[in-house]
């Protein structure tokens, strides 16, 4: 990577992960992959935007468009607008105690 391009990676990265963090409490090493993930796919998308403007040549292969990529790597992390917008749905401690002893039991 370029070092324009590196700067971009880590911002992105950084952002998604913050908002991760503040979002659902601690990142998950899933979501820590994910979200590295869809940062090279939006380095890699922000590279063939370049090329198309450079040469005027439209870049149509929806199902191996990067951006269709990142989409998915930030769903995955329930990074998506609409997921931001909704409250996290989080358990009360006693609903959480039950389940725990329900496995127990079991």
């Amino acid at each position: 990577m370029t070092e324009l391009e590196q700067q971009h990676f880590e911002h992105f990265r950084q952002s998604y992960y913050d908002a991760y963090k503040k979002r659902y409490g601690k990142i998950t090493p899933t979501a820590e992959i994910g979200i590295t993930q869809a940062a090279l796919d939006y380095i890699h998308l922000w590279r063939l935007q370049a090329e198309q403007i450079t040469t005027g040549k439209l870049v149509s292969q929806a199902r191996q468009h990067p951006g269709t990529g990142l989409r998915a790597w930030l769903q995955a992390a329930g990074l998506n607008e609409k997921d931001m917008m909704e409250p996290v749905k989080q358990e009360d401690e006693k609903s959480a105690n039950r389940a725990a002893l329900l496995t127990l039991s079991s």
